[in-house]
This record gives structure tokens, sequence and C-alpha cells, in this order.
């Protein structure tokens, strides 16, 4: 997957964002092993939605990094690219959680903490 968001990514040439395989791609949609990074993604979202790029314009990025090599995020791209893509612009992004699983007991809601005995809470 590496190697296709590099081909997906325009090159500069005569100033213009010209030299990209699947020029009319709209849409990009990763389930399994994306193992590229955060920033080749931004690169890729970036040099398809700028006015130089002389294509169909990318409105469409779904990733899910949870799958095998699952990874937490290592840049939010929904922050650095609040200023780059429009409103119509859709971006899912799916990563792995920082947070454990949650255990789950049998008095996991029966109710409010204080109907619940001390020493049921415990390894909730």
């Amino acid at each position: 997957m590496a190697k296709v968001i590099e081909a997906l990514t325009p090159t500069e040439s005569d100033d213009l964002l010209v030299t990209a395989f699947c020029p009319n791609l709209e849409t990009f949609e990763c389930e399994m092993a994306p193992n590229f990074s955060d920033k080749a993604l931004e690169t890729l979202i970036i040099k398809r939605t700028g006015s130089r790029f002389r294509g169909s314009t990318l409105w469409r990025v779904a990733v899910d990094f949870t799958q095998y090599p699952g990874r937490p995020m290592t840049l939010d791209l929904w922050e650095s690219l609040e200023n780059v893509v429009d409103d119509f612009f859709e971006l899912d992004l799916t990563y792995v959680t920082d947070q454990p699983d949650m255990s789950i007991s049998a008095w996991s809601g029966v109710g409010t903490t204080e109907m619940v005995p001390e020493w049921a809470l415990e390894g909730i």
C-alpha cells in the first residue's frame, strides 16, 4: 500500500501537479493493512484537493488503521486538513485506541454506583 499511496500522489511538473496514477480518482478507501504513514496520506489529500491539480478532485478518504498492523494516530489529520479541504470533503479514519478494553461484570448496567455494592465495582 505504501507504493500505491506514492503512485497516487501527484508530483510537480512545470509548476502544475499533473503526474499521477489514476488522475480521475475521487474516492480512496483502505480497509486492509494500511502500511503507509499519516503524513503520506496527508500529502496525497493535499495534492489531490489543491487547485493546481489537473484531475478529478479527491472528495472522500476512508482508512481503517485498526487492521493488521493496527496502530494509534501519529498525526491528527482532521486538524491538519481543517483549512485545506472544503465542507464537502469526507474523511473517515479509524485508529487503535489507547484505552484498554473495559471489563464487564455481572453488575455492569445494573444501576448507579450507589445501588451496587463496593466489592462488585472492583475491576470495572
